[in-house]
């Protein structure tokens, strides 16, 4: 048995500027219902080793089904929020504004420390995985 796992196609996003940490989670509850950026082709590679997968299982999430369907898969055997990515934490909290990257990095960071606001632990995604 072969396991393959393959990031979704490119959400169609506006650019974000400078947030501040409080505004980072509406950013990220809009990009979770976004189209895939269609003008962005699949590397051939990928086309090809998607189609020779017996079972194929997505998130729930817009952006990993338009994926899927996008290789060519016309038979996802399961859609489920257990295949999601790692939800990042966030705060509440008035801060500076930064990049989102920065923020990114920053949470994830936080996360592996045992920072979990708005989010699940990493004891329960290691649990889950």
């Amino acid at each position: 048995m072969k396991i393959v796992f393959i990031r979704h196609g490119k959400p169609d996003v506006p650019e974000l500027g400078k947030l501040q940490a409080n505004e980072l989670h509406q950013w990220i509850k809009a990009y979770n219902v976004v189209s895939l950026d269609t003008a962005q082709q699949p590397p051939k590679q990928v086309v090809e080793l998607t189609n020779k997968c017996s079972v194929v299982v997505c998130s729930d999430l817009r952006r990993s089904i338009e994926s899927a369907k996008f290789l060519g898969i016309r038979d996802i055997q399961c859609i489920n929020a257990v295949f999601r990515e790692v939800e990042l934490p966030y705060c509440n909290i008035r801060t500076p504004k930064l990049s989102a990257t920065v923020w990114f990095v920053l949470f994830r960071v936080l996360w592996f420390m045992g920072y979990s606001s708005n989010s699940a632990s990493k004891f329960t995604v290691e649990r889950r995985a």
